[in-house]
């Protein structure tokens, strides 16, 4: 063999040495990028899961804040019409601010509770009542005026006035007082 020969067959030797280690690079290069890009896809789903995780979690926290604002918007509405709705039990008072009242303004009262109305737990319960008054009918109106003043929710149904001598009037009323 020549050194012609020589020289070319191990440069024939040598470029396929180079071929094959950058076929073999080009090779893992090719298997890595397949395997990143099937790590990157799997890793953009966990990112996007997470990402509607977290967008749930932060409507939940939005839901859960204005449950709050209105539970403590429905507390101030549920204090005053526990003040407004009294206990049943409390309208033993009534019987004597009724009296109180009447003498106060120079009426004499038959003041007397009526039937009950029960009904369901969350419904608006009431007690009937019947209230006789005799007196001035100015004296009456300012009875009424401070009886609307007072912390109980009372309807009156029914009113009879009946003029018995000059200045002095027969006041006959009947009507419910609510509670809860």
């Amino acid at each position: 063999m020549n050194d012609n020969q020589y020289f070319f067959f191990e440069f024939k030797k040598q470029r396929q040495k180079q071929l094959l280690v950058y076929g073999g690079l080009v090779l893992m290069f090719l298997i890595l990028s397949i395997f990143f890009i099937f790590q990157i896809e799997d890793l953009s789903q966990k990112i996007n899961d997470i990402k509607i995780q977290t967008l749930a979690t932060q409507q939940a926290l939005d839901v859960f804040s204005t449950l709050t604002n209105e539970q403590q918007q429905a507390q101030k509405y549920l204090e005053r019409l526990t003040k407004i709705f009294p206990n049943k039990d409390s309208l033993i008072n009534l019987a004597t601010i009724i009296r109180d009242k009447s003498l106060t303004y120079n009426l004499s009262e038959n003041f007397s509770f009526g039937s009950e109305f029960q009904g369901q737990e969350e419904e608006i319960k009431n007690v009937g009542f019947n209230l006789a008054l005799s007196g001035s009918l100015d004296n009456f109106l300012r009875f009424l005026q401070d009886i609307e003043k007072l912390p109980f929710f009372i309807e009156f149904s029914a009113i009879d006035v009946n003029n018995v001598s000059n200045s002095n009037y027969q006041i006959n009323t009947a009507g419910k007082i609510y509670t809860r």
